[in-house]
């Protein structure tokens, strides 16, 4: 009987295992879904609005990862850290441990380099250009949660099932 229960928890950790990976990249796909909508409420709030773009970054809210890289950018702006470097380090910070790549965070990270230097327009045309960035890593990130989503519950199950089939 102990085998048994055993071989049973051994194949639902298994599949925990699959469930839980699978779950990462559907957080992967809703957080760069939360940071487009964060770029087109900024997109607009940029072109009615004359305020500066610390005013503008503490009216916007997101989800909690984008909250708080809104947060640590307000807090540390008067720190005589430049809006780029600032954004950097509240985009590591808030995206640590998340289940985002390297290449997503990079995009990020690049997009406040110049956020905030230019004219309307010309922020207008750099968030522009980073919906297209960020549409193209949505999509990517959709086709890898249809292809290995299912996958990866199906090798996590099959796995937990081979080790309790071994150990019985």
């Amino acid at each position: 009987m102990l085998r048994v229960m055993g071989a049973v928890l051994i194949v639902l950790s298994g599949s925990l295992a699959g469930f839980y990976y699978s779950g990462r990249l559907k957080k992967r796909c809703d957080i760069l879904q939360e940071f487009s909508a964060f770029l087109a409420e900024l997109k607009t709030r940029i072109r009615y609005s004359g305020a500066d773009i610390f005013s503008l970054l503490s009216s916007l809210e997101g989800s909690k990862h984008i909250n708080a890289v809104i947060d640590f950018v307000n807090q540390n702006k008067d720190s005589g850290k430049s809006l780029p470097d600032l954004w950097e380090q509240a985009v590591t910070i808030a995206f640590k441990g998340s289940p985002l790549k390297e290449s997503d965070r990079k995009a990020m990270i690049q997009f406040g380099e110049t956020l905030g230097t230019a004219d309307v327009c010309g922020e207008l045309a750099h968030i522009d250009l980073y919906v297209e960035i960020f549409d193209k890593l949505l999509k990517s990130a959709g086709r890898e949660l249809n292809e290995k989503s299912k996958l990866y519950k199906t090798l996590g199950f099959f796995a937990g099932t081979s080790i309790a089939l071994m150990i019985v």
